[in-house]
């Protein structure tokens, strides 16, 4: 949105601010919790990592969701409640306000705000210092405020279709054997970290060696469908990620060289398989852009290849088009007749015209300037 106000027009280069701004969270989210965990288990860093590669890397179809957020600030929040030391008011600074935007993130947030209204009772025992009282308290009723929140739009969802396809989708993860692979692997490990045998650790790798084979000896690969469902991980293998780390966190379990190198092969299998997604992406993305660049005019997505590929979805083919196009539009992609929601209406309203530059064929065709839609809007 600053590139934008600040009016810069160049597609290409929006694009790249538009990146920047989805990883910045992931920056962030890491850098507060190596602050969250100075002269603390370091060891507990590992689940913020594999969080990431096991839950917002195996919906990454939308890296901008609502769940890869909800992942993000889970952690740093865990991290700070879990201090051993009593909380600096810098430690109470981060720890409201990741609270407060926190509660931002609506239904998803139910699980970890009750994990986190647990700690602080617990912290309120232990810590009765008035200092400490008043952060603790602070954030208790900062996680009540995110409770109220969740269970309000759980109630009294914006969109119902929505919510059922999110229910609906608590299976999905089972067909994308990333998601699969991560979380067998990742509830193995933590049992065998608690335990503190080697065996256990070491035996975590079976699941990674299965999903190697898998892909091997398949060609199937998760679709923008799957991807997209696999954000229920949010809300079922983030939870027991949280309880893993607090369970050693409580043990006060360190990482040996097994435990790490094992972490370490679960790290590399998942990003491998994961560059193996990004292809088939980059595959749809490639069709996109030789259809705008080899046609004229508007083009049904019911009479090109692309009605049947698995990485696209049914209404932003359009605008993945028109973007794709910059700087010069000659033809668009028509999304397929009767969807439920179509963003607009191509054949009525041109978009981004201070951003693209249309043939006259689409010129001639448009209303008044008063028909466009912009950008910023």
């Amino acid at each position: 949105m600053l590139a934008v106000r600040s009016g810069i027009t160049d597609i290409p280069i929006l694009i790249k601010w538009f990146a920047f701004g989805i990883y910045l969270p992931y920056l962030i989210s890491f850098l507060i919790c190596i602050y969250a965990l100075r002269d603390e288990n370091e060891a507990l860093l590992l689940f913020f990592l594999a969080s990431i590669v096991g839950i917002n890397l195996s919906s990454d179809y939308m890296l901008f969701g609502q769940h890869q957020i909800v992942v993000n600030m889970a952690w740093p929040i865990l991290f700070i409640l879990l201090r051993r030391n009593v909380l600096t008011l810098m430690d109470g600074f981060l720890l409201w306000l990741l609270l407060i935007i926190y509660s931002r993130l609506y239904e998803a947030a139910l699980i970890p705000a009750l994990i986190y209204s647990v700690i602080c009772f617990v912290r309120l025992y232990y810590y009765r210092s008035k200092e400490q009282k008043i952060i603790i308290i602070g954030a208790l009723l900062l996680c009540f405020v995110v409770l109220a929140i969740s269970s309000y739009f759980i109630v009294n969802t914006h969109d119902a279709a929505n919510r059922d396809s999110f229910i609906q989708g608590l299976t999905s993860p089972l067909k994308n054997p990333e998601a699969v692979a991560a979380a067998c692997f990742l509830v193995v490990y933590t049992i065998g970290l608690i335990l503190k045998n080697r065996l256990i650790i070491v035996s975590a790798v079976s699941p990674l060696i299965i999903y190697a084979l898998f892909r091997l000896f398949t060609d199937y690969s998760v679709s923008a469908g799957v991807s997209f469902a696999s954000r229920t991980l949010s809300i079922t293998l983030l939870p027991v990620l949280l309880v893993g780390a607090i369970i050693v966190w409580y043990y006060k379990r360190e990482l040996d060289r097994t435990a790490l190198l094992t972490f370490v092969a679960f790290i590399i299998v998942m990003l491998i398989g994961n560059f193996y997604n990004t292809n088939n992406w980059k595959g749809f993305r490639h069709e996109v852009k030789q259809l705008v660049k080899t046609h004229e005019g508007y083009i049904p997505i019911e009479e090109t290849k692309l009605k049947d590929n698995p990485y696209r979805w049914s209404w932003n083919n359009t605008q993945l088009g028109l973007v794709w196009s910059a700087p010069h539009v000659k033809a668009i992609i028509l999304n397929q007749k009767n969807l439920r929601y179509d963003p607009f209406n191509p054949r009525e309203k041109l978009i981004l015209k201070n951003y693209l530059q249309y043939n006259d064929f689409f010129i001639s065709k448009k209303g008044s300037p008063n028909e466009v839609i912009q950008l910023t809007r």
